[in-house]
């Protein structure tokens, strides 16, 4: 049986005077990634306290699909904007609750 791969991640904009331009990117980041394959959710949430901070929430069929997602050229365009720093990154398998 093939797990899904949960990520959880934080991200913050390193300089605010760019915070518009870094959150305009990540709409087009999302609505571009929620478009490829093995895709099942993938969503950011900024901060209310800490508008600067963002927690990206994914689910991808599997790792493969992850790593074919830093490959696509819409995600290598926002990359090099260099708008964020990564916090952290979690990698996770559910193992409870409503199945995505």
């Amino acid at each position: 049986m093939i797990m899904k791969l949960w990520v959880s991640a934080s991200i913050e904009v390193s300089d605010l005077s760019r915070l518009n331009a870094a959150k305009n990117a990540m709409s087009l980041l999302v609505g571009e990634t929620i478009k490829e394959i093995g895709c099942i959710r993938f969503e950011i949430h900024q901060h209310l306290e800490m508008p600067q901070t963002f927690t990206l929430w994914e689910i991808w069929q599997d790792e493969a699909s992850l790593a074919h997602h830093f490959e696509m050229p819409h995600t290598k365009q926002y990359l090099a904007h260099g708008f964020t720093t990564v916090n952290y990154i979690e990698k996770m398998v559910g193992l409870a609750g409503p199945k995505p």
